[in-house]
């Protein structure tokens, strides 16, 4: 409905005040939609919604602090085990960003919330590559400028913005 322009936002606005849906609201429902949206893009399944998720071990207490320990340097060991996953096939479809652009135009959303439910549901997947590409160049086995420029190249395919960069090179 977006190409066809049957949606805009002043008929979204109509439809919040018909509704008795708060700005607040309203926000929230339109960030939750893009998000959704981006996700669809990347071809990924829906999230689960994690407010409903019950935890059957909620009421289950670790007794002591060296079976904390214990448990925290096994997670330790298993994160460092894992392999990089390979997720370079998730990109965005193509049409992506201007489906994307219209989306954000329609609901109001500012340029910092898209930009942050895009990088929340790719920065992962950047990660990975960047992760892979740096164990490579320091390796050897790929030139520190070719690696870069594969970084830089998942950034643009990601859609990810050079503010939000800095941060996620750091965090590396």
């Amino acid at each position: 409905k977006l190409e066809s322009g049957a949606v805009n936002s002043d008929m979204l606005r109509r439809a919040r005040v018909t509704l008795g849906i708060t700005d607040e609201e309203a926000k929230d429902m339109h960030v939750e939609s893009f998000a959704q949206e981006v996700r669809s893009q990347l071809g990924l399944p829906e999230e689960e919604d994690e407010e409903d998720e019950i935890d059957i071990n909620q009421d289950k207490r670790v007794e002591t602090v060296a079976e904390i320990e214990a448990k925290m340097q096994k997670m330790k060991e298993e994160a460092e085990n894992r392999p990089v996953e390979d997720t370079s096939a998730i990109k965005f479809k193509d049409g992506a960003y201007e489906q994307l652009s219209k989306l954000q135009e329609v609901l109001g959303l500012t340029d910092e919330d898209a930009d942050y439910e895009i990088s929340a549901a790719t920065e992962r997947y950047w990660r990975n590559t960047a992760l892979q590409t740096l164990e490579d160049a320091i390796a050897g086995t790929k030139d520190p400028a070719k690696a870069w420029g594969i970084i830089q190249s998942r950034q643009k395919e990601l859609f990810l913005k050079d503010s939000s960069m800095k941060s996620m090179m750091t965090s590396i």
